[in-house]
């Protein structure tokens, strides 16, 4: 059977922007924390008030080849969507839709040159945080970055790599959908060992959604416990010229 690459589009977002963190760090960011240079190139970036309240989230990891510590900077604007929707009049409408909009906000903070990138949206839910967790995909030298977020009934994970000192996504995937529903779907993440020196495979089984949700009613707190079954529903793969996983189809 004659087999057929099916590279994975991402629809909610695209980690890729300019590079901006290949430039020496000036003398004033050199005496500031990581936590106050954030806080100033946050609120410089995303253009907030000083009376405005959002919650901002550092994550330290080493996550390319150098041996300086970087981070990832998260940062949730739940209040200025309230406002935003408020002063427009749509407040009962969002809230049907769980505030979807562009209310999460992920950085990167390059810990050699000591620059964050601009701001990256991640169309999501505002009423849930980004999630972020690291894992060794691409290497076993550095982590990777695993980032979880919520639309309507629906989990979605992506894997980012640091390419070019920018965060890059490689794969994407929900996690559960149709929460609270009798159709509720899980997918479980199976991370493999591929060939030496070469990013490890994504293997995706269905999943058994262990947690009770008959009685669901914070939607957005939901964290889900998802047990591996052996139907495994598709298997994924590093393309370096596509810089993406990839399937192939039978």
């Amino acid at each position: 059977m004659k087999k057929y690459f099916s590279i994975l589009f991402f629809s909610t977002l695209l980690l890729s922007c300019k590079n901006t963190t290949n430039e020496k760090p000036d003398e004033k960011d050199e005496e500031m924390t990581l936590e106050e240079l954030a806080k100033r190139h946050v609120e410089s970036d995303l253009k907030i008030p000083s009376s405005e309240k959002y919650s901002m989230r550092i994550y330290k990891e080493h996550l390319n080849s150098d041996d300086f510590e970087d981070a990832i900077i998260t940062v949730n604007r739940l209040d200025f969507a309230y406002s935003e929707l408020e002063n427009k009049k749509k407040t009962a409408k969002a809230s049907e839709i769980g505030f979807a909009g562009n209310y999460n906000y992920l950085f990167y903070y390059d810990g050699e040159f000591k620059k964050i990138t601009p701001n990256i949206v991640v169309m999501s839910s505002a009423l849930s945080e980004l999630k972020i967790n690291f894992i060794n995909l691409s290497s076993n030298a550095y982590k990777d970055i695993v980032m979880d977020f919520r639309l309507l009934n629906a989990s979605f994970r992506d894997y980012i790599t640091i390419t070019n000192h920018n965060p890059k996504t490689v794969f994407e995937w929900n996690e559960y959908d149709k929460l609270g529903t009798k159709n509720v779907t899980a997918n479980y993440f199976d991370i493999v060992e591929s060939q030496p020196g070469m990013p490890k495979y994504i293997n995706i089984y269905e999943g058994k959604l262990l947690n009770n949700t008959s009685e669901l009613n914070r939607m957005e707190k939901f964290e889900p416990i998802i047990k591996k079954t052996s139907k495994l529903t598709s298997s994924w793969f590093f393309v370096p010229a596509q810089a993406k996983y990839c399937t192939v189809k039978k």
